[in-house]
């Protein structure tokens, strides 16, 4: 069941989500029956000052950034996937890269290039060089490139 928290940052009504983070009877860590934060709920449509509203929280920014929702994917996933650029970049700043495995650092990088997102991709070819992200391959044999 989604809560009202979770509807409100869904459809990007600042002033409701600020009102109830306010409320202390809210569970701001409530997860949904996908197992959606009403944190995720922000990143889907990239609310992005509801987003930024939630990483001021105290004691809570950490929670909200690694908690993963719907199919297990993260934060920063679902950004990405959804082709968000403000919460995607914003999203990868505040995320601690020792705390994103190989495999989904691929599925970002692959999303940024999918959805357009080639400053915020090459970035991340910078930060991983490493692990060489730009020559991984998807499941499908193929790199982010074709």
């Amino acid at each position: 069941m989604e809560t009202a928290l979770h509807v409100a940052a869904g459809a990007n009504q600042l002033e409701f989500v600020e009102m109830l983070i306010n409320d202390e009877d809210i569970d701001l860590t409530y997860q949904d029956i996908h197992g959606n934060t009403a944190f995720c709920s922000a990143v889907i449509p990239g609310a992005i000052r509801i987003v930024q509203k939630f990483l001021t929280l105290p004691n809570l920014s950490d929670y909200f950034i690694k908690t993963r929702g719907s199919q297990n994917m993260s934060p920063l996933f679902i950004a990405s996937w959804f082709g968000q650029l403000e919460v995607t970049s914003l999203l990868y700043q505040h995320t601690n890269a020792v705390d994103i495995e190989a495999g989904e650092k691929f599925g970002v990088y692959f999303n940024c290039i999918k959805n357009d997102m080639f400053e915020l991709a090459i970035k991340m070819i910078e930060d991983n060089a490493a692990i060489d992200i730009a020559h991984q391959y998807d499941t499908n044999k193929e790199t982010a490139l074709h």
